[in-house]
C-alpha cells in the first residue's frame, strides 16, 4: 500500500502540473494561430481571416 501511495504520489503530481500547463497552453496556441493567420493574408494584401470566418478557398 505504501508502495502505491508513493508512486501516486511521485507521478500524479507531474501529471496534474502536465495536464495544467497543456490547458492553458490550449488557448494561447489557438490565439496565436488566429494571429499568424491574420498576419500572413495581411502580407499578402488580402481581407485578415477571422476565426469565425469559413477559410479562404485555394485556387484550383
Amino acid at each position: 500500500m505504501d508502495d502505491l501511495v508513493k508512486l501516486i504520489s511521485t507521478i500524479g503530481f507531474p501529471a496534474a502540473v502536465t495536464i495544467f500547463v497543456l490547458v492553458r497552453l490550449e488557448t494561447r496556441l489557438r490565439e496565436l494561430t488566429t494571429a499568424v493567420q491574420e498576419l500572413r493574408h495581411a502580407l499578402i494584401g488580402r481581407k485578415p481571416f477571422r476565426s469565425t470566418d469559413p477559410p479562404p478557398e485555394s485556387p484550383a
